[in-house]
């Protein structure tokens, strides 16, 4: 588990929205890959670093980055 995790820097309902988040914006696609999952996660943090705490915006910002991987031709649906 990464670092970030484990040192306590996020709480467990922080952890667990981050959680919930990656499902709710892969539902959008049919893109079950690592490369989306990764791209989905890094969104997610960078979400939650800028004091974001709600899935369902962390969810919108990740699908957001999924489009744009997508479209700028990194992922493929």
């Amino acid at each position: 588990m990464p670092e970030r995790f484990t040192s306590g820097l996020y709480g467990p309902d922080l952890v667990k929205a981050m959680g919930e988040a990656p499902d709710l914006a892969l539902a959008k696609f049919k893109l079950p890959t690592r490369e989306a999952r990764k791209v989905l996660a890094d969104a997610i943090i960078e979400g939650v670093d800028a004091g974001e705490r709600e899935p369902e915006v962390l969810a919108a910002r990740a699908t957001a980055a999924l489009r744009n991987a997508i479209e700028g031709g990194l992922l493929s649906e």
